[in-house]
This record gives structure tokens, sequence and C-alpha cells, in this order.
């Protein structure tokens, strides 16, 4: 929540949020997907040149999109693309192709067989689902490896700590866990650490931030590929 309102602060008046407008929000008690709509109606309201979004669901805000519309305001998606009809234009990645290329380079380190467990981000974001997609059926194609724990949750470390902990607990010889953000792969290796088995499983995160998401970055057991696998397209 702060590092949404954070944002939201800076793309419109180049400042971070005072602490006062950062107290408020979080102490707003509606749910989060109400208390960030209602900050995308002030800014339709507020008459803003254009709205770049990259929503995590892709029904959530349609009923926002139907207002830029309405009020001649330019409404687009970045990577996380809407259902909307009224999304004016999607700017986004082949994300089947980047979760084959993912699984592709953990096949490779792993020796082509073991066992997977994926963390596969929110059940209703249509770039994880796809990104989710491509993973498996990549993995699907080696009849050596087996994908033995799949769950969708919030990209959130304490997601991927707490799953991490399920998928090892649940399979104590796992070779790879697949993380759908950079902050679920890093949970998931604190994990992996605490279980001392950081030579053993291979963690893989995407998106994470610079220098992690250029090249095969490694910190500590987490590995962040995306670098590679990036490729924008409309």
């Amino acid at each position: 929540e702060a590092e949404f309102l954070r944002r939201l602060s800076l793309d419109l008046t180049g400042q971070p949020p005072t602490l006062d407008q950062l107290r408020a929000f979080l102490a707003d008690k509606r749910p989060s997907r109400e208390k960030r709509t209602a900050k995308i109606d002030d800014l339709i309201a507020k008459g803003v040149d254009g709205i770049l979004i990259s929503p995590i669901d892709a029904k959530a805000l349609c009923s926002v999109y139907d207002k830029a519309k309405a009020a001649n305001i330019p409404m687009m998606s970045i990577a996380r693309g809407s259902a909307c009809k009224n999304q004016l234009l999607h700017v986004g990645l082949n994300e089947l192709e980047i979760g084959q290329k993912i699984a592709a380079w953990t096949i490779a380190k792993i020796g082509g067989k073991g066992k997977v467990a994926m963390l596969s981000g929110p059940a209703g974001a249509q770039a994880f689902i796809n990104f989710a997609k491509g993973y498996a059926q990549e993995m699907g194609k080696h009849p050596g490896i087996k994908v033995v724990f799949r769950r969708e949750m919030l990209l959130t470390r304490e997601n991927g700590l707490k799953n991490g902990e399920d998928a090892l607990v649940a399979n104590p010889d796992l070779k790879a866990i697949y993380g759908a953000n950079d902050e679920l792969g890093m949970g998931a290796a604190q994990a992996v650490a605490a279980a001392g088995k950081t030579k053993d499983i291979i963690v893989t995160g995407m998106n994470g931030p610079a220098p992690l998401g250029v090249g095969h970055n490694k910190i500590g057991s987490v590995i962040f590929p995306a670098g590679h696998f990036l490729q924008a397209k409309i």
C-alpha cells in the first residue's frame, strides 16, 4: 500500500507523499482495491492528461477504464493487461515465451530431472497466469521433471516465504522453486536458506529490480533471469 501511494505521488508531483498522507492512506480500512480505485478516480476528476497502469486483476478496474474514457482521458495498461473493453492500449510481453524460457533455463540447471514447486502469483492476473502456463508447458515436455507443488498467491515476500516453507515440508527433495516475481522468489529463497538447502535448490524470480533483472544474477539462492526474457510487444 505504501509503495502504491509513493509511486502515485512521485509520478504526479515528483515528490513522495507526506507523512500525513501516508498515515491517512494506511489507516483507511477499506479493502485495498477500493482504496486504489478511489485514488485513480481522483486522477480522473483532476483531469490528468493520461493514465498508465499495471493492473493485478484483469477485471477489477473496468469501471475506472469506463470513467476515463467518458472523461476523454487515455488509459493504457503496461505489462499486465486488463479484460476491460475501454482499455485503450496494452503494452505487454510475450508472457508464454517468458515462462517457457525461465523453465528451459531451470531445466538445464537441474539436469533435466527432479521435483519442482511453482509459486504462480495472483489467480486473477492474466499476465501471471500466462507466465505460469508457459513455465508448466515447458516443464511438461520433460518426463524426468515433475511439478509437485503449485499455488496461486499475492506477490509478497511473506507469501513466498510461507509457501516456500510449505513446499519444502511436503517435498524436501525439491530441485527448483519458480517464483512469479522477485518478491515471491526472495521469500522462497529465505525458506530454502532456513532449510539449509541453498546448494541443492534453485529459486527463480522475475522482474527483479536493477541490477537483479539483468542477466543471471544471484543473491543467495535466488536467480533472476528476467533480463534475458523481457521482449516488449504491442
